[in-house]
């Protein structure tokens, strides 16, 4: 502005603005301005502080215009701004600087100064401090103008709602003012509906959302937080709901009633961005409608409280004199004890004193309802079939009718044409549907009448209930009674306090031999049981319900003793209690029995295992000496299957007494089917061993009208040489028993060289159990030939294995019980492998002739008859003659041929060749091997040769091995031959090929 300064760009950092001004002098005058109330004050202040004479605070409009001016005393301001003006008034420096884009700050000197840096800082600081003053005062003059207006409209808003109207009205105008005086073009008001808000109304929307899912979008958000929304950008707000494009913000107020938020004021734009100034306006609103919904709520609560309350007053007279009236019915029907006199006096009531014109109680009989009582009705209407009427449809829905005109219902039986209202209800017992209650009426019957009738129908039901209840009760009595006269268990009732005995059953009676009525409980309590069975008693009176039974025995009145188990109940309402008594005499004696038999063994008497082990305590004491001898039969097994089971239980039984003779002072036990213990004190010599076991064999046994001799293998051990327990003694002496079976003696004393033999023979007989499971043992065939001329006759199927000899392993199966198991699977390989056209011999033990399953079994395989020859010993006849002669009969009508092996060793006898099925007889290779060496042995086979062929059999020589013994059969008439000398037993292999270079 003309010469004297050219204006001041005030744009530095405040911060190097302080810095430099620099004089602290005008640092404080800076401070002591920006304090200063007013504009005027800021203004003078900061001129003073300065320096100058006159300073003017403008604004441009567009031209210049002062708003507030200061001048030193004297000076006179000049008429314009401008440079001209300043200097027609005599000042010669100033300094201006602008105010924002419309104002502006001068000072002026009417001396020449010279504007140091620290002063034109002063001055632009200056300039900052007054242009925020003023932009201060603008704001809060237009906040000011915007409260007024703003007041004025939520006044107006008061005002509208200040009137009686209804709660719709109130939100119809809440929302078209909002949008009409506050200029918001999208309005809207939701109230909550359960899960949903549901719109009341809304203005300036061309689409909209009817319902909004609680949970979803921002005015549920409003709703489950309270607290109002403010979306300024609604699309960076993802919960955000669109009812119509091009919405740019929203605000959601919650509106609250009782302080539960019960909706939602919602405000949205599509022109402006909503800000905190809509938020805070909105809020006012909002404060506004929720008080005019609680206000006009509360009223229509008033409004309908005052009504309740009226008809509750109506209602609380009349439902008095209905109590009035079922109180009297339930007075009379308590007296009543019948069923017929209780429906009597309700339908009376109902009649007389609740004054229903026709009443009528129907009851069910058959497919019949039929009128127990009825007052007012004709005796036309008494019976109603089952289906007609609105009382069938009463009784069979089982809910209550009442129909204001039921002339109008077709299914309505008119009884008078008077009658213009009617109800039914259904009579229960037990939760049955028994009958209705009729009520017909020349006025109209309303609600008040049907509760009234379920009422006193409620109090018949219970009258009947109770009746049929005292009925059933002493039904039920009676009943009671007469089980308990004829229990069989003893029945009494006693005094929990006295004792006394009030009642007793006839089977107490009988229990205890006389009248128990009068007596006391006491007295039949065995002293050393009177002590329980008082706390027994006790307990009763102290509460607990049942007593556990028990044991304990009774005086009878004979003096004797009941073995008796008892129990009690309390009845404490009666003072009583009730006790039941069991005779157990038999239990007892069972019980003894069974624990008998726990220790002894049922057939013989003798001790079992456990009885032996519950003993042997008093024999085997620190100190003491004693000998176990352990015993196993040797024929029983063929007895059973000679002469069956009972005649093996005869044996067992005579083994058991001698036994009990000859062992007087030791324990004698049965310890499986023929094995048997003798414990004896002292160690026993080997001669006393052999006396006892000579005792028990010396005589012949008579078993099944037949006379046996028997024999038997025993092993004994001593205590404690051998054992210091029973269970290692019986092992021991068992390891013997075995080793003397095995070696055909008597008997073996224990040593421990036999655990060594025993462990060998259990490892053999495992790897044997294994090889006859997995077929590791195989058949070697050894030809047969015609001694003629040397043709193969046939082949002998000979079991071999790997892990042993014949003569080991064959005795070792019959032994462990695999024999039958190991002819088996002989025979099944055998037929499998031959396949040249010759006969096949295989030998056949015992236990698998006598197998009962064996010939079924050998159905299974096809072959020709005459094909299969199975060899049996001469051992087998000693079994059972008459049985093995079956057997054998029975293989040779299934096409098998019988040859009996090793004839001549001394078992059999000639007189059973011609009454035998056989077809072969094969010499003893011991015969033939003495073939020029004892005359004796040659004459032997003459004989048997000659034998065979007198008898029409088959002659075979085993052994061959030289061939002046094959010359020598064949001189002598044998037919066949076998040995080495003929061929080894050979694989199958093998079989074939010398089969072919054979004669």
């Amino acid at each position: 502005m003309g010469d004297g300064r050219s204006p001041v760009l005030c744009r530095e950092p405040l911060k190097r603005l302080l810095a430099r001004v620099g004089d602290p002098q005008l640092l404080r005058a800076l401070l002591e301005a920006a304090l200063e109330g007013g504009l005027e004050a800021m203004l003078a202040r900061l001129a003073r502080g300065l320096g100058v004479q006159w300073a003017c605070l403008y604004r441009r409009n567009p031209h210049p215009v002062p708003l507030v001016v200061w001048a030193e005393e004297g000076v006179e301001g000049p008429l314009g701004l401008g440079a001209d003006e300043l200097r027609r008034a005599g000042f010669l420096s100033w300094l201006e600087a602008p105010l924002g884009p419309r104002g502006g700050l001068l000072m002026a000197d009417r001396r020449s100064r010279t504007w140091r840096p620290g002063e034109e800082a002063f001055f632009c600081l200056a300039g900052r401090i007054l242009e925020g003053r003023l932009e201060a005062g603008e704001k809060l003059e237009t906040l000011e103008r915007f409260v007024q207006e703003q007041l004025e409209l939520l006044l107006k808003l008061s005002r509208d709602l200040s009137g009686p109207i209804d709660v719709a009205t109130a939100i119809r105008r809440s929302v078209e003012i909002v949008a009409e005086a506050f200029g918001y073009n999208l309005v809207s008001i939701y109230l909550r509906q359960g899960d949903e808000l549901v719109l009341q109304h809304q203005v300036g929307y061309a689409q909209w959302l009817e319902r909004v899912p609680i949970g979803k979008g921002v005015m549920a958000r409003c709703v489950l937080s309270g607290q109002p929304v403010l979306v300024e950008d609604a699309a960076q707000d993802p919960d955000f709901v669109y009812p119509m494009p091009g919405i740019l913000s929203d605000v959601a107020i919650p509106l609250r009633v009782g302080g539960q938020t019960i909706g939602v004021l919602n405000v949205e734009s599509t022109t402006r961005r909503l800000g905190p100034a809509d938020l805070e306006i909105l809020q006012a609103v909002g404060s506004g409608v929720s008080l005019f919904l609680e206000r006009t709520l509360a009223a229509r609560r008033l409004a309908s409280a005052q009504a309740d309350n009226l008809r509750l007053r109506l209602q609380t007279s009349a439902q008095a004199r209905r109590l009035e009236l079922l109180y009297a019915l339930s007075r009379k029907l308590l007296s009543v004890q019948l069923a017929e006199e209780a429906v009597r006096y309700f339908v009376d009531e109902l009649y007389e004193s609740f004054g229903y014109a026709l009443v009528a109680a129907y009851f069910q009989e058959g497919k019949v309802l039929v009128a127990r009582h009825h007052r007012g009705y004709p005796l036309g209407y008494s019976r109603i079939p089952l289906g007609q009427g609105l009382t069938s449809r009463c009784f069979l829905s089982g809910e209550s009718i009442l129909l204001q005109d039921p002339l109008q219902d077709p299914a309505f039986l008119v009884v008078s044409d008077r009658v213009c209202s009617a109800l039914f209800v259904p009579i229960r017992l037990g939760g049955r549907v028994v009958g209705t209650v009729n009520v017909e009426e020349e006025r109209r019957l309303d609600e008040a009448d049907l509760e009234l009738v379920e009422g006193a129908t409620a109090l018949l039901q219970a009258t009947l209930e109770r009746i049929q209840t005292h009925a059933t009760l002493a039904q039920s009595e009676q009943r009671f009674r007469a089980l308990v006269e004829h229990l069989p268990v003893g029945v009494f009732l006693f005094e929990l306090d006295a004792l006394g005995i009030r009642y007793a059953n006839p089977r107490m009676e009988e229990l205890l031999g006389g009248r128990l009525e009068g007596l006391s409980l006491e007295q039949l309590w065995v002293g050393e049981n009177v002590a329980r069975n008082l706390a027994r008693v006790e307990a009763l009176r102290r509460g607990l319900p049942e007593l556990p039974w028990v044991e304990q025995p009774l005086h009878r009145m004979d003096g004797s003793l009941l073995e008796a188990e008892t129990t009690a109940l309390a009845l404490p309402q009666e003072g009583l209690a009730l006790a039941m008594v069991q005779d157990i005499s038999e239990r007892k004696r069972a019980r003894q029995q069974v624990e008998y038999l726990a220790y002894h063994d049922p057939l013989t008497g003798l001790l079992n295992r456990a009885g032996l082990a519950q003993k042997a305590g008093a024999f085997l004491q620190p100190g003491q000496r004693a000998t176990l001898l352990y015993l196993d039969l040797n024929e029983t097994k063929m007895v059973n299957d000679a002469y069956g089971h009972p005649a093996g239980d005869q044996l067992i039984q005579q083994v058991a007494e001698r036994l009990r003779r000859l062992a007087p002072g030791g324990l004698v036990a049965r310890v499986g089917g023929d094995e048997f213990v003798v414990l004896l004190g002292g160690w026993l010599e080997e001669g006393e061993l052999l006396r006892l076991l000579q005792g028990i064999l010396e005589a012949p046994f008579w078993v099944a009208e037949r006379v046996l001799h028997l024999s038997l293998g025993a092993g004994s051990a001593y205590y404690p040489l051998h054992g210091e327990s029973l269970a290692e003694l019986m092992r021991a002496a068992d390891v013997a028993m075995y080793q003397a079976k095995r070696t055909g003696q008597l008997w073996v004393g224990y040593t421990p060289l036999l655990d060594q033999d025993a462990g060998l023979r259990l490892e053999a007989l495992q790897r044997l159990r294994a090889a006859v499971g997995q077929g590791q043992i195989a058949p070697h065939f050894q030809p047969i030939v015609w001694l003629e001329d040397g043709r193969w006759w046939g082949l002998e199927a000979l079991a071999r294995w790997e892990g042993g000899a014949p003569e080991q392993f064959i005795p070792l199966a019959e032994e462990a019980g695999l024999i039958q198991r190991l002819d088996r699977l002989m025979i099944r390989q055998a037929l499998g492998a031959v396949r040249v056209p010759l006969r096949l011999a295989l030998n056949l033990s015992p236990k698998t002739l006598l197998d009962d399953r064996f010939l079924p079994w050998l159905r299974r395989f096809r072959f020709r008859r005459g094909q299969l020859w199975l060899e049996v010993t001469e051992r087998v006849l000693l079994d059972d003659p008459e049985r093995v002669r079956k057997r054998l009969a029975a293989l040779r009508a299934r096409g098998v041929r019988i040859a009996l092996d090793d004839f001549g060793s001394g078992y059999s006898s000639l007189a059973y060749l011609s009454e035998l099925p056989i077809d072969l007889i094969k010499i003893d290779r011991r015969f033939v091997q003495r073939i020029g060496e004892s005359r004796k042995a040659e004459a032997l086979l003459h004989s048997v040769i000659t034998l065979a062929r007198n008898l029409g059999l088959l002659c075979l020589a085993e052994g061959i091995e030289r061939p002046e013994q094959a010359a020598w059969l064949r001189e002598a008439g044998c037919a066949l031959g076998q040995g080495y000398w003929f061929g080894r037993p050979q694989p199958p292999s093998e079989l074939l090929r010398t089969f072919k270079t054979s004669p």
